[in-house]
């Protein structure tokens, strides 16, 4: 897989960027091993100093579907394969080219919940 990170995330959508904890969660690992997925696999980045996963990459890799995370770190956004994870998280497809910055967002890297998470290196 080619590597585009500077797609992770970009747009920056609140709605989609989700905790190391809550990506743990959600795949049945550790915080740790989100940490790591995240450069290796393309499902996050760090934010404001603070890891940040996006619940679509995340989903996308758990699933297996190869294509359409490929689709997703080249920036698409509007191919069906990507915003049907979109519209299975109930997550709104973002506004492309807009980027609004985390910078812009007090509540970054929120998780879904609104609770205000703890920084990257915290308990785990």
């Amino acid at each position: 897989m080619t590597d585009y990170r500077e797609h992770i995330l970009q747009p920056y959508t609140p709605a989609e960027a989700i905790s190391t904890a809550e990506a743990a969660w959600r795949a049945g690992r550790s915080e740790r091993t989100m940490r790591e997925w995240c450069p290796r696999h393309g499902i996050g980045r760090k934010i404001a100093g603070r890891v940040c996963v996006s619940a679509i990459a995340l989903d996308m890799f758990l699933q297996g579907d190869e294509r359409a995370l490929d689709a997703y770190l080249k920036g698409d956004r509007t191919s069906k394969m990507v915003t049907v994870y979109y519209e299975r998280l109930g997550i709104p497809v973002p506004p492309y080219p807009e980027t609004p910055t985390p910078e812009e967002h007090p509540d970054r890297c929120k998780a879904r919940n609104g609770v205000t998470l703890a920084r990257v290196g915290d308990a785990d």
